[in-house]
């Protein structure tokens, strides 16, 4: 099979193009696109544990753990121990990590503008599904 079929490779191709223009798009906030899926969980739901923020945005622990000592460094979180568990800490957006939001959700509707400019509206929702059905994801009705 050469290597321009295997769907593997689509892929990958595919998300390093995207992701090189939501980190380009997001550099503007100084941040980049991982930790704006700890932002957005966070936005969704404060105090989440770092075991959470990995299940829901797909990463490892140890990826995490940077991502949040950089958005940390950043003054956007801060990580508190936990009422329920001695060893255990939640994540809780600072003022600024709960302001930097107005300035975000611009830039990603930007960022999906962007990518997906050469497909109709029909195309468009077509690829949605077909990624959600590849990913396994579940999307609220």
């Amino acid at each position: 099979m050469k290597i321009e079929k295997c769907i593997n490779y689509l892929l990958t191709q595919a998300q390093i193009k995207v992701n090189q223009r939501f980190r380009e798009n997001l550099s503007t906030c100084q941040v980049t696109p991982a930790q704006y899926f700890i932002l957005y969980y966070l936005w969704e739901k404060d105090g989440l544990s770092p075991t959470q923020l990995a299940k829901l945005s797909g990463l490892d622990s140890s990826t995490i753990t940077g991502l949040l000592t950089r958005l940390e460094e950043k003054d956007f979180i801060t990580r508190i121990n936990s009422k329920d568990d001695r060893r255990g800490v939640n994540v809780y957006l600072t003022k600024s990590g709960t302001a930097i939001k107005k300035s975000i959700d611009p830039i990603i509707l930007k960022s999906n503008r962007d990518v997906l400019f050469d497909f109709n509206e029909t195309e468009q929702a077509i690829l949605e599904n077909f990624l959600l059905r590849l990913s396994g994801a579940k999307i609220d009705p």
